[in-house]
């Protein structure tokens, strides 16, 4: 009785370790009201930390260890998308409509971020389509921002320039 127990055992072990884990795979398309695909939109199962995001394209693909629950869909500017999720769900298709609220101007400083309506002091903006084509940052902002001082440095090949903003 112990020999057929012992040699009944590391089979049973061997079939349970190896034993098919019941995964599904759900697949689709994020679009946007007009039906322009959504990037990196994310798309996880509620609950779990199981998750993936959609490709430039708006494709996602999604495997999850069980085909019931909800999943959430969501992207920057538009709103969450809940869906229940059924035993035959293998392909989803979702529109995700437009966020009612606007995102506010954001300045980014050095070290922080903050509305620009909370800045205290003077703030510059500067265009893309105004320093697009020259090549150093230094070189785009020079005579584009109020109180911004760009010198030369010593006119060697590699030499850094100095910028000072209003005289520090």
């Amino acid at each position: 009785m112990k020999r057929i127990l012992l040699l009944i055992a590391p089979i049973i072990f061997i079939m349970l370790a190896f034993r098919p884990v019941n995964s599904f795979t759900v697949s689709g398309t994020i679009t946007d009201d007009n039906g322009s695909p959504i990037p990196s939109a994310s798309i996880f199962l509620k609950g779990t930390t199981q998750g993936t995001t959609s490709d430039s394209k708006g494709v996602f693909s999604l495997t999850i260890s069980k085909l019931s629950g909800t999943l959430v869909v969501s992207a920057v500017g538009y709103d969450n998308k809940e869906i229940k999720l059924k035993a035959t769900t293998s392909t989803i298709n979702v529109s995700l409509k437009t966020a009612g609220t606007a995102l506010q101007e954001v300045v980014v400083t050095g070290y922080a971020t903050t509305h620009k309506r909370d800045m205290t002091g003077s703030v510059a903006t500067v265009n893309q389509p105004t320093y697009y084509y020259k090549q150093g940052t230094d070189q785009q902002l020079q005579g584009k921002a109020a109180g911004v001082t760009i010198t030369s440095g010593q006119g060697s090949p590699g030499s850094s320039n100095k910028i000072t903003i209003r005289g520090n």
